[in-house]
């Protein structure tokens, strides 16, 4: 007796009081048609068959039986389930050992009982399937999965399997020579389409006699073989790969005061404006914001709008930051030329020499933490801008958009002299600035506090005193750096 054969007899016992033989399996079990089960009940009865109502019952040592018996319970190792998940798989076994152990179990209450099979059916989803552990099971579904059961043939497990999400399709039909001819033509900096690299690779095929699948397949196979990082590193570049793939490390800021960190940037608003052209008349131009921003508040501390921006505009931002809140402990800034100008440090000079040149910073005890060239996830500001893109440039008549795609229709055609002035834009986006700062937030430590909200309650407790007027004004003034004298003499 094999394995399965053996299983199914120490589960099954004869029905008491019937004087039927220990082990025998019910016609069911051997997932014949009724015609089969019928000629088998000819051959072999009465030693080993025997017909009780309606139900056979057959000993599992006769030859007929044995085979009947291991076609019933084949391997499944020929049915393809690679394109299925663990969770599918193991659903389709419980139901398999739930329709297999029903044929016995239906069968034997039929025999035991005055049941007709609707109501051992019903008998067996109800109260047996809980008792084995596999829940109360609808007598719909039962019916409809022993239909599939019974018409599946060999393929039992595969038609017990929940098909919803499956991989259809196969790629086992790609040479791996085409293949590698694809990718090197799609993982280009010149990020070429699917389509494109397909037809490529196909006239190289039919040249080489390489296999190569529909373009279907292989646009999925291009999803599910190639991981994201690889195409966008190949395809987009190293910025795009460190901006999109590399994990970020998450910062707390809980335990930093209000007023101790601050970081600056500059933004281009999207919108227009105009401003003097120097020459009596007007241009068309896009202000730029040049902010400073508590990083433990999220408070727009200081700032400043013009046509321009450079370090004076920087130190003007910081002027009125620090007159407002006092110098902070420690401050983030952009790696341009403007703010390392602004931090003492000149093109013409290698490095900054603290003992020959003091910034601003160092006059006021601020230690200056530089962020990564071309990442503007590293300064927190940046995020903050986008919602002055979103709340502020969007409402104004001039709105040009940060894309030519994104640009309304005409604004283009709007007249220079209609436009407002930068000195407007700077009004109006200081009548903007304290509804901005009354909204909660929902960042880090934030506690869905407003940042007018967080820099009280979270305000470094740490006396700091503010720098005088007179004294700001002295080191924000321009230090003239080593200067080059010719025959003319030095011009400053």
């Amino acid at each position: 007796m094999s394995t399965a054969q053996a299983t199914i007899a120490t589960a099954v016992t004869g029905p008491p009081g019937l004087n039927l033989p220990v082990g025998w399996v019910a016609g069911d079990q051997l997932e014949a048609s009724a015609r089969t089960l019928n000629r088998l009940y000819h051959e072999l009865a009465p030693m080993a068959a025997r017909k009780i109502g309606r139900v056979y019952f057959f000993a599992p040592h006769a030859p007929a039986i044995a085979r009947q018996l291991a076609r019933a319970n084949t391997d499944r190792s020929h049915e393809d389930l690679s394109g299925f998940s663990r969770k599918q798989i193991d659903w389709g076994r419980r139901w398999v050992k739930i329709i297999q152990r029903s044929r016995f179990e239906i069968a034997h209450k039929m025999a035991t009982s005055a049941m007709l099979r609707t109501q051992a059916v019903e008998w067996y989803c109800k109260v047996r399937c809980p008792e084995l552990g596999s829940g109360c099971v609808p007598v719909a579904t039962f019916r409809r999965r022993s239909k599939d059961y019974d018409r599946a043939g060999q393929y039992k497990l595969l038609s017990q399997v929940d098909t919803r999400g499956r991989k259809t399709g196969a790629v086992a039909s790609c040479s791996p020579e085409a293949w590698g001819h694809f990718c090197e033509w799609y993982l280009h900096a010149n990020r070429r389409s699917v389509q494109l690299c397909w037809e490529l690779t196909a006239e190289r095929a039919t040249r080489r006699g390489w296999s190569w699948p529909g373009i279907r397949t292989i646009q999925r196979k291009v999803r599910e073989d190639l991981p994201e990082p690889t195409r966008v590193l190949a395809r987009e570049g190293e910025k795009a790969f460190k901006s999109k793939c590399v994990p970020r490390i998450r910062r707390s800021y809980e335990h930093v005061a209000a007023g101790d960190l601050w970081c600056a940037d500059e933004c281009t608003l999207d919108l227009y404006a105009r401003a003097p052209d120097g020459k009596g008349g007007w241009k068309r131009v896009r202000p730029i914001l040049t902010a400073w921003l508590d990083v433990r508040s999220r408070l727009f501390v200081g700032w400043h709008i013009g046509d321009r921006a450079n370090s004076d505009t920087i130190v003007a931002a910081f002027k009125v930051a620090v007159r407002e809140f006092g110098p902070p402990l420690e401050a983030i800034c952009d790696n341009g030329e403007d703010y390392k100008s602004v931090a003492g440090r000149r093109k013409k000079w290698a490095s900054f020499d603290k003992a020959r040149l003091g910034s601003i910073y160092g006059e006021l005890d601020c230690t200056v933490h530089w962020a990564m060239p071309y990442s503007p996830w590293a300064k927190m500001i940046e995020s903050h801008f986008r919602a002055v893109h979103e709340r502020f440039d969007k409402l104004g008549d001039s709105y040009c958009g940060n894309k030519p795609e994104h640009r309304p229709e005409g604004v283009e055609r709007i007249p220079v002299w209609k436009l407002p002035t930068v000195d407007e834009v700077r009004n109006r986006f200081a009548e903007w600035l304290p509804a901005h700062h009354a909204r909660p937030q929902t960042g880090d430590a934030m506690y869905n506090l407003s940042p007018t909200q967080a820099m009280d309650q979270f305000r470094s407790r740490t006396p700091r005193e503010r720098p005088t007027t007179d004294f700001l004004d002295f080191l924000s003034a321009k230090v003239v750096g080593p200067v080059k004298v010719t025959r003319d003499g030095v011009r400053h």
